[in-house]
């Protein structure tokens, strides 16, 4: 078998792996993918995790819950050389063989030689990053608030940003936000927090229409955002940012978010070629990336053939933020889009060298727009080149692409995870519907009516026993002459209380008789005595209470379109929605049966190829 290695697990990594995984057969290829972390970050959700809008678990999706059922091989460990003659990947105590290798190691923050930035500032481009910015703000808060001079406060509470590109808005958005939450936590003056983007330029992101940009402008100004456009930032010292022209801003925080670049392994990868014998000066690769040598073109990005290859290792493939690679005389731009294209492309053409077809796809990369949420309550989009939209619909829009893109790498299992984090468990109402479906209802309050309402189904269900449900002689589910049979029994058998919902049976449920129910009417009405105890019970013990309660809406339905229900059954319907969100787990067996069963259920092979698993997958043995 060719033994395929993918070196990085962002999003070009993880559609590769994902891709090959899907394409090739078993016995066709091994699938290695390498990454120093044991998770995918989450790049465009970083500024949330910054921001303090969500915690760890909402901006990573760990590498087993991705590829949970296939036969992808996750190592975690950090490559630092490449032996190109020898086919090797080199880390500190490891070597890893490879016929094909998709380099996929993303970028890291380009400062542009700017004095101190690299020293003192905080870039955002990683989790840790990320993590450190958010430790670094709240800090801030928190010494301002045993801070008594002025001057100082106001220093540790003003936050620069630098660029205003999607990263540098997203992050002032979400600033902007927490400030207020912070101030309240640490009983500071809102009034002395300042948050200022810095950008070289005259506009703020660039790549939208200047009518969104207005938009965004105005959101954040009216939110406590000031800018400074036009300002190129010089250096960076403790305390102080330099700008042009002898002006500074006296501020402890500095973040950076003005560029990427391809990184250490793109050296690497020029380093290793530069002492081996497979250089060919003459097989140059189409277009220049502008600056930079044969290998490693503009900002540390490695230069491709228009197939992603190496332009002198064929068995070599680059995607993502690392990749040089020019559409229309200009480099493709270091986003989400071009990563998994990019990805796509190299995995379709690896796939072709394997099987021997040489049918080569070239890299043409499409896209369908740009997004920026502004903080989790706004944001601003333009799609297709045409539709742009702004507050409510564009952060509903971001929020389907990211469930899109969840589905294709981990199911439903992430998109449920995706739709906690960002609007079910969001705290401080910090979503596009303001915290509207994030109050949560205390599992003992609804243990009472939980209780209450088994115990009525079980009363019920004992009550048709003592009346003859269970005698095969007295039928009383099926309908006669336009009226249920309970309602016509003669000698009060069954107590049918008046007035019911409906005076006479709903069609549905005549149909029901005809086709299903008249072929063994008995059998169902013993069915339906015994479902009334069983979830009665169920409901009493707070087990399966998540079925118990579906069974319990579904016997309000047909009840109420049999013609036998009475308005008090509304209590038992709605009653059952509420019981679904886990109303068992708090305060009866569920609390301890569901885990078990989960992890149970989890182990399963087809449920990890599926992600239908629930919570983190079981790496053992599949059942």
């Amino acid at each position: 078998m060719k033994k395929i290695i993918i070196l990085g697990a962002g999003y070009a990594g993880i559609t590769a792996a994902k891709t090959l995984n899907k394409s090739l057969k078993k016995n066709e290829a091994e699938i290695t993918l390498i990454d120093r972390n044991p998770f995918h970050t989450l790049m465009t959700e970083l500024h949330e995790l910054a921001g303090g809008r969500v915690d760890d678990d909402g901006v990573t999706i760990s590498l087993d819950r991705i590829f949970a059922g296939t036969r992808v091989k996750r190592v975690v460990d950090e490559i630092k050389d490449i032996d190109l003659p020898q086919k090797k990947l080199l880390s500190q105590g490891h070597e890893y063989e490879y016929d094909y290798l998709i380099v996929a190691t993303g970028g890291d923050p380009e400062y542009f030689c700017i004095d101190g930035v690299e020293e003192h500032g905080f870039p955002l481009w990683s989790f840790d990053h990320a993590k450190r910015i958010r430790r670094h703000v709240e800090d801030c808060f928190l010494r301002a608030s045993r801070e008594p001079d002025l001057k100082t406060r106001k220093n540790l509470q003003h936050f620069v940003v630098a660029g205003a590109g999607f990263t540098g808005l997203d992050l002032a958005g979400e600033l902007c936000e927490w400030k207020d939450i912070l101030a309240s936590k640490y009983r500071v003056d809102v009034g002395e927090v300042q948050i200022t983007v810095v950008e070289v330029i005259e506009k703020i992101l660039a790549l939208l229409p200047e009518k969104l940009q207005k938009k965004a402008e105005k959101y954040l100004v009216k939110r406590g955002c000031t800018f400074r456009l036009g300002t190129p930032l010089t250096s960076l010292e403790p305390g102080r940012v330099n700008l042009d022209k002898d002006d500074f801003i006296e501020s402890e925080t500095l973040i950076w978010t003005c560029g990427v670049q391809g990184g250490e392994f793109a050296q690497n990868m020029a380093s290793a070629k530069a002492q081996s014998s497979m250089i060919n000066k003459d097989d140059r690769p189409q277009g220049s990336c502008e600056d930079g040598n044969y290998i490693v073109g503009r900002r540390n990005r490695l230069k491709v053939k228009d197939t992603l290859q190496s332009p002198d290792s064929d068995e070599i493939f680059v995607t993502g933020d690392i990749l040089c690679y020019e559409q229309n005389d200009r480099p493709v731009p270091q986003i989400v889009e071009t990563a998994v294209q990019s990805a796509e492309t190299a995995a379709h053409n690896v796939k072709a060298l394997i099987r021997g077809t040489n049918n080569l796809k070239s890299f043409n990369p499409k896209y369908h727009g740009f997004m920026v949420s502004l903080g989790g309550r706004y944001a601003v989009a333009h799609l297709m080149g045409w539709l742009s939209l702004s507050g409510f619909f564009a952060m509903a829009t971001k929020h389907l692409v990211n469930l899109i893109h969840f589905w294709q790498v981990a199911g439903f299992n992430q998109c449920w995870s995706y739709l906690r984090h960002e609007i079910l468990d969001i705290k401080q109402n910090r979503s596009l519907v303001h915290g509207l479906l994030s109050t949560k209802v205390r599992g003992h309050w609804v243990a009472v009516m939980r209780i209450f309402v088994g115990v009525m189904w079980l009363i019920e269900g004992i009550t048709k026993i003592l009346n003859g449900w269970l005698q095969p002689g007295n039928i009383f589910i099926i309908p006669i002459d336009g009226a249920s049979a309970a309602s016509e029994a003669a000698d009060g058998a069954v107590a049918a209380i008046q007035p019911f919902l409906f005076a006479e049976p709903v069609g549905i449920y005549n149909w029901m008789v005809v086709h299903i129910i008249s072929g063994a009417p008995f059998l169902f009405q013993a069915t339906v005595v015994l479902l009334e105890i069983a979830i009665g019970l169920a409901l009493i013990g707070g087990l399966f209470t998540f079925l118990a309660s579906l069974a319990s809406i579904g016997l309000c339905l047909m009840f109420t379109l049999s013609a036998q229900a009475e308005p008090s059954i509304l209590w038992f319907f709605f009653s059952g929605i509420l019981f679904l969100g886990g109303a068992g787990r708090g305060t009866g067996l569920d609390h301890w049966v569901m885990p078990w069963l989960g992890n149970l259920w989890s182990r399963w092979g087809w449920v990890k190829r599926s992600n239908l698993y629930l919570g983190e997958p079981d790496r053992g043995k599949k059942l």
